[in-house]
């Protein structure tokens, strides 16, 4: 209907409007980190500080956030490149990181590239089994490859996890 188009119009925009948010955010904190290793202390912006305690902008755990909500909203808006770009980004960075291992399944999944995503899954479950995400991902890999038994055994040991 045309109301359910103009909804869907109107989070597009707004699902837009956050993801510039966010990758102006990201590009915030990275030119603060250049000037904080050595770059020109007149360069600072209003407000900051020089101090040690406040080098790190953003912990690693809130840079994790930011990724993956810009991935869902990537995957959301079925802009499955750009989805790409912000998890290739956050692999670089933390490239042991089970988070950014597990997003990086999402997306090949997404893909359809089903053996890639079960190789960036059992990474992510090899540095984090406990991940019931990523436990959740490997059983959706495997049911779309056609390994329904396996899927489900997978399955089981997501119940387990949340139990």
């Amino acid at each position: 209907s045309e109301s359910d188009k103009a909804l869907d119009e109107e989070f597009k925009e707004k699902m837009r409007k956050a993801l510039e948010t966010n990758a102006e955010v990201v590009r915030r904190i990275k030119a603060r980190k250049k000037r904080e290793q050595g770059g020109d202390p007149s360069q600072q912006m209003p407000g900051e500080s020089t101090k040690k305690d406040t080098e790190d902008l953003v912990s690693d755990t809130r840079y994790e956030t930011l990724h993956m909500q810009l991935l869902k909203a990537d995957l959301m808006l079925g802009d499955v490149a750009a989805a790409k770009r912000h998890v290739d980004s956050w692999i670089s960075k933390y490239p042991s990181s089970s988070a950014a291992t597990y997003a990086k399944a999402k997306v090949l999944t997404r893909q359809a590239r089903y053996e890639e995503a079960l190789t960036a899954v059992e990474e992510s479950i090899a540095a984090n089994p406990k991940r019931a995400v990523a436990q959740y991902q490997k059983a959706l890999i495997l049911s779309k490859m056609g390994k329904d038994r396996e899927a489900l055994v997978q399955g089981e040991k997501v119940i387990r996890i949340l139990r």
